[in-house]
């Protein structure tokens, strides 16, 4: 169940299979020591995919390593870098994940990836491609499946329902990482903002009216092209800020919800 469960790979929709993943590696559910009040009695604040109580972090660790080796490899092969400047290959790496730091070294030897992490050692063997959103591998020989994504310089790795949220650094750049200031954390998730400069030339909600994640809020005007804006969530409208015709000014607040 573990094993076809993290194989299955749905983008675009909701579903709860990330849910039904974390259940099954739940040691009370492996056990059999459940009830009919065992989601109530281990998820009282309900489900969060980055929630990584119960979750062995290596896995997902070495396999950001081996994604990382592969990516670092075919930069290093890129064509018409100068002379004398060209990307030199680093084995040496600095994880972070869960905002902690994890050292680790990996290198290619006969079609593997190899990595050192903590004093032992793990054999990474897979055929992934750049785009393929499942990591199919062997980890020391044991087959596992890994749901991942590269977004800029971070990669989303999912296993066994839960996700992490991995970034790979220099140990150089891993220093400077350290300085930098945290992300002001502003409370707009009450606001849907306008994501540009334009005219409102639609309203598609009133308050009080109670909508679905990906239903129509508004449309926006903005150099001849029309903007869909829809909720990214379900929620209730508290208050329309602005009024049809009306010009906004990007990060506007158009939307206010409950």
């Amino acid at each position: 169940m573990r094993t076809a469960l993290d194989a299955f790979h749905i983008r675009g929709i909701k579903h709860n299979i990330s849910f039904l993943n974390h259940i099954t590696a739940h040691p009370r559910f492996r056990s059999g020591d459940i009830t009919t009040n065992f989601i109530a009695e281990e998820y009282p604040d309900g489900f969060d995919p980055l929630d990584t109580g119960q979750s062995d972090i290596v896995p997902a660790l070495v396999v950001a390593a081996a994604m990382h080796n592969i990516h670092k490899i075919r930069a290093n092969q890129l064509s018409g870098q100068f002379t004398g400047s060209t990307r030199q290959p680093d084995d040496s790496w600095v994880v972070i994940l869960n905002g902690a730091e994890h050292k680790v070294c990996v290198e290619l030897e006969a079609g593997s990836h190899f990595v050192q992490y903590d004093g032992e050692d793990y054999q990474v063997s897979t055929d992934w491609q750049f785009g393929q959103p499942l990591f199919h591998c062997s980890i020391n020989n044991k087959p596992a499946t890994f749901q991942v994504e590269r977004s800029g310089v971070w990669y989303h790795i999912s296993h066994g329902g839960t996700r992490h949220d991995v970034l790979m650094l220099t140990n150089f750049a891993a220093q400077l990482y350290q300085h930098m200031p945290e992300a002001s954390q502003s409370d707009s998730g009450k606001f849907h903002l306008s994501p540009m400069p334009g005219l409102i030339i639609k309203l598609s909600v009133f308050e009080g009216q109670q909508v679905k994640a990906g239903e129509e809020l508004a449309v926006i005007e903005a150099m001849k092209m029309e903007n869909v804006l829809i909720a990214e969530r379900d929620t209730t409208i508290a208050k329309v800020l602005v009024d049809l015709n009306e010009s906004v000014a990007v990060d506007q607040p158009l939307i206010e919800f409950e």
